[in-house]
């Protein structure tokens, strides 16, 4: 299949600048989150996760809650210490 010149370069600025569903969506659960990080900075990647899922009827996996919580640069302000016995 032959593209010619013209087209290929309408066609990479367009893959440029258009976002895929799942970039938008990533978005929408970013802001989420941040809004939820905000209420409560303790919670983990996993209790935002349920968070989104039980009060804002968002499932998502927590691979992509976490994947997500990194790139925006969000941390649970608690450290678990080991017991000393």
């Amino acid at each position: 299949m032959r593209i010619s010149g013209s087209n290929s370069i309408r066609l990479l600025s367009l893959a440029e600048t258009s976002k895929s569903d799942n970039e938008l969506e990533n978005e929408h659960i970013a802001e989420k989150i941040k809004e939820i990080y905000q209420l409560h900075p303790d919670m983990g990647y996993r209790r935002i996760r349920d968070e989104l899922d039980v009060n804002y009827g968002i499932p998502v996996n927590d691979k992509r809650v976490f994947r997500i919580y990194q790139k925006i640069g969000v941390q649970s302000s608690i450290k678990w210490r080991p017991k000393v016995a």
